[in-house]
């Protein structure tokens, strides 16, 4: 398998179901529930809670892209092209902002 290929094996599964979209956004969205103690301008929350949007809204998004497909002869889809890193990116942020949120600095 080509690199490219393993970096969009997620889009390609999430394509074929798109409710799968919901679990990285409840996901997500508990990693933002966890961070809610912190002050609300904290990255540990604000990232995670806004990436669950996203995935929320590319969820809805694909799921009525899908709906799309079945009507015409042959979709082709180039806004995944995009969509995807940007989901992908914005994940891996969000991540990285809540495990640094957990991490406290010793005195």
């Amino acid at each position: 398998m080509e690199l490219i290929q393993v970096l969009f094996l997620p889009a390609r599964v999430l394509h074929d179901r798109p409710a799968l979209a919901l679990l990285p956004a409840a996901a997500l969205a508990a990693m933002a529930f966890a961070a809610r103690s912190r002050p609300r301008h904290a990255p540990a929350f604000l990232w995670p809670a806004g990436t669950a949007v996203l995935w929320l809204a590319y969820a809805a998004y694909e799921m009525r892209m899908r709906a799309w497909e079945r009507t015409v002869t042959a979709p082709i889809r180039v806004d995944l092209l995009v969509v995807w890193p940007v989901l992908a990116i914005a994940t891996l942020a969000s991540a990285i902002a809540w495990l640094r949120g957990r991490v406290r600095p010793r005195p």
